[in-house]
């Protein structure tokens, strides 16, 4: 996290606090978590901060395959369209539809495999930054 933000956070606890303080009357009550010493100690806000931009990260990489499948499938429509057009005999209409079908096939899998592997990176890396916060395994 950057300090800027740590900062900025600060300030907005901080003045939290002087609200919370002013309100409350108690000056020694006041958690020190809520204080810019405390927002530099409390390492919660760092993973929270990583697991939104994993997700963010993954969200973008779904987006972007998914398009590059639409892209792939609209090429491959577009080339079989063509090959139609120019055909002769019905075997060779029959061989362009197999082959539109397995290519789309073969994209959609393709596609489909990378999805998954995003998908399964969102789940790992915010459990990864959060095992810190795990306690120790017993032994």
């Amino acid at each position: 996290m950057s300090e800027a933000r740590i900062e900025a956070q600060a300030r907005r606890g901080e003045d939290g606090v002087e609200a919370v303080t002013r309100v409350a009357g108690e000056a020694g009550a006041v958690p020190r978590a809520a204080t810019r010493e405390g927002w530099r100690e409390t390492a919660a806000a760092e993973p929270a901060v990583g697991i939104g931009a994993s997700w963010t990260e993954g969200v973008q990489d779904i987006a972007k395959a998914w398009g590059r499948y639409a892209e792939e499938v609209t090429r491959q429509t577009s080339e079989a369209g063509r090959a139609l057009i120019r055909c002769g005999s019905l075997a060779e209409l029959l061989d362009i539809q197999t082959r539109l079908m397995r290519g789309s096939l073969e994209a959609y899998l393709d596609q489909s495999s990378k999805i998954t592997d995003i998908m399964g990176r969102m789940v790992m890396q915010p459990l990864e930054a959060l095992k810190q916060f795990a306690p120790p395994a017993p032994r």
